[in-house]
């Protein structure tokens, strides 16, 4: 179905895994790399998308986002959201530097919060646009092998704005205002 739809990669988009312990963690990671598996022998990458909590919940130390990594085949490829990871508190220039070559799509979201005119903080929402060196992080993702940035709304209900605000962020990091 996937190729027929004319795409050679499925993502995992949300697992809410327990804070309390790692076996539904376990589950995951054993259902995703037997995914990857199967769908390797047709065409198809498998890939696990990022939220905060990933960068929130630890075990024995380690962020759950390194200890899936750990454990999902090298087949399961990344579906990395930096926005996620930079609102979590994590510099997403240093898990590239830990998983790379694994990160076919990134998401940027720059401009959370701005877009809805909160204050960072407001409902759990904060701004990463100066946490983060966009212009630095996008390239280092494009010579990691990067092919799609992508742009999502997070705030609702003016999603529309906040893609808008995002977009035009990223737009100008790389093009001549004039």
């Amino acid at each position: 179905f996937t190729k027929e739809c004319g795409t050679d990669r499925i993502n995992v988009a949300w697992f809410k895994g327990s804070s309390e312990n790692h076996r539904d963690w376990q589950l995951l990671v054993d259902v995703v790399n037997h995914a990857a598996e199967v769908a390797a022998k047709e065409g198809v990458a498998i890939g696990y998308h990022n939220h905060d909590q990933e960068f929130l919940i630890k075990f024995n130390g380690k962020y759950v986002w390194d200890w899936l990594w750990e454990r999902f085949s090298p087949l399961v490829k990344q579906e990395f959201d930096a926005g996620w990871c930079a609102l979590a508190g994590v510099d997403p220039h240093e898990v590239l530097k830990r998983y790379p070559n694994r990160n076919p799509t990134v998401h940027v979201m720059p401009a959370i919060a701005d877009a809805a005119g909160l204050e960072p903080g407001v409902a759990g929402v904060a701004s990463v646009r100066d946490k983060v060196n966009w212009k630095k992080l996008l390239a280092e993702f494009a010579a990691d092998g990067t092919q799609w940035f992508v742009v999502k709304p997070v705030i609702f209900p003016d999603s529309v704005l906040d893609m808008k605000s995002s977009i035009e962020f990223l737009k100008g990091l790389f093009y001549d205002k004039q």
